[in-house]
């Protein structure tokens, strides 16, 4: 749910803000993924992390190993997009002024 902003209420930002330090200390303590971004928009979050080439599977299986029994809580898509030239996180930087 979201409010007129299209932001999540106040009360699940903190939960938001949580999830996302332990899935990126769970992806980062097994060298699988580095975090670059993430939107808040329409009552959803997304993250956007570049994984080591071919650790889609290892990643996959890190989150099911990390949030499996929370399945519930956080219901979690996860997909996966070949950028081998970072083209994603360049038109971050530039649409944020800073390259």
């Amino acid at each position: 749910m979201s409010g007129v902003d299209g932001l999540p209420p106040l009360e699940a930002l903190d939960d938001l803000d949580k999830f996302e330090a332990r899935l990126s200390r769970a992806f980062e303590r097994n060298q699988l993924a580095i975090a670059v971004a993430v939107a808040t928009t329409n009552g959803t979050r997304e993250w956007i992390f570049y994984l080591s080439t071919g650790n889609q599977a290892r990643a996959q299986a890190t989150f099911q190993a990390e949030f499996g029994g929370d399945a519930r809580r956080y219901p979690v898509e996860l997909s996966t997009v070949a950028d081998p030239k970072w083209l994603e996180y360049s038109g971050i930087l530039d649409n944020l002024g800073r390259r």
